[in-house]
């Protein structure tokens, strides 16, 4: 396959992407936004059962578009933008908002590579390069983990928040080298 690299460097710009927030966004709340335990643990719980209960359309939708890739870019500009809005303004309405879509998101990226692979590899080779995959994705979240204590410690906790739009560009440019035309849309449907 020629996009085998391409893939790898997806997988793992998208690792950094969606996992660079999870652990700051509670202590960020809790110690620089001076939220209270209960209020956290609140909206985590609300943002998480709405993200929960809106996978299975998610994936009805993945299923059935063309635009996969628009979609994963689409999903990183949201996540970009959530990153950047809980650090400029931590209300309970701006965060509980951007977990919400944060959360939505989760059930996005992860199958939405998955059909895209389908869609590159067919059948017979999506075993091993979801295997492949996942390899790649756990490198991008030890990088990411340190990336961002790095900067946190280098800088602030509020600067771990802008990590997520520059892995969220280079997660596009790693979509984009992949051709809309590569993926079989037809083999690529998860549920067949």
């Amino acid at each position: 396959m020629t996009y085998g690299g391409s893939l790898d460097w997806l997988n793992f710009l998208l690792a950094d992407v969606r996992g660079g927030l999870g652990p700051y966004v509670s202590v960020f709340l809790l110690t620089e936004a001076h939220w209270d335990q209960a209020t956290i643990g609140a909206v985590l719980t609300v943002s998480g059962i709405i993200g929960i209960t809106l996978h299975t359309p998610v994936g009805a939708l993945i299923d059935t578009t063309h635009r996969k890739r628009a979609l994963l870019i689409a999903g990183v500009v949201a996540l970009s933008i959530c990153a950047l809005s809980i650090p400029w303004a931590p209300t309970v309405p701006v965060v509980l908002a951007a977990d919400i879509t944060m959360a939505v998101l989760g059930a996005v990226f992860a199958p939405t590579v998955a059909a895209i692979t389908l869609g590159l590899v067919g059948q017979d080779r999506l075993a091993a390069r979801l295997g492949r995959n996942a390899a790649f994705d756990r490198l991008g979240n030890l990088a990411i983990a340190a990336i961002a204590g790095a900067v946190g410690t280098a800088f602030s906790q509020v600067a771990v928040f802008y990590l997520v739009p520059f892995f969220a560009g280079l997660s596009a440019i790693a979509i984009l080298s992949i051709p809309a035309q590569a993926i079989d849309h037809e083999r690529a449907r998860i549920w067949t």
